[in-house]
């Protein structure tokens, strides 16, 4: 049986067009750089009014092409977003995003 081309329990999903989103570049398990972006407005840029997203996209580039994944993004109770109660990012424009190392190996003990 052959392996989903994003993986078991996943699914490839193209971010689509978006402007006034976030995005930074990342380094996965040494594996090679990946873009990760965050929210934005889905509408055309002229549009007057916003289609805006939390979503969060992961593009992982190799030497031909790149894969794109969309995340699933839950909260501190790990209920997911979009389940009424959850406490998760609103949809936003021009938000910033940080990554923080969580292996205890990678944190020089800070």
């Amino acid at each position: 049986k052959e392996e989903p081309a994003c993986g078991a329990g996943y699914s490839c999903s193209l971010p689509g067009g978006r402007h006034g989103h976030s995005s930074e570049t990342v380094e996965v398990d040494g594996a090679g750089m990946s873009l990760l972006l965050f929210g934005g407005d889905q509408s055309d840029f002229w549009a007057d009014a916003s289609e805006l997203t939390a979503d969060v996209h992961i593009g992982s580039f190799d030497t031909t092409s790149v894969r794109w994944v969309r995340l699933l993004v839950g909260d501190s109770r790990s209920q997911s977003c979009g389940v009424e109660g959850a406490d998760c990012p609103e949809p936003r424009m021009h938000a910033s995003i940080s990554l923080m190392q969580t292996r205890p190996e990678d944190s020089d003990g800070y």
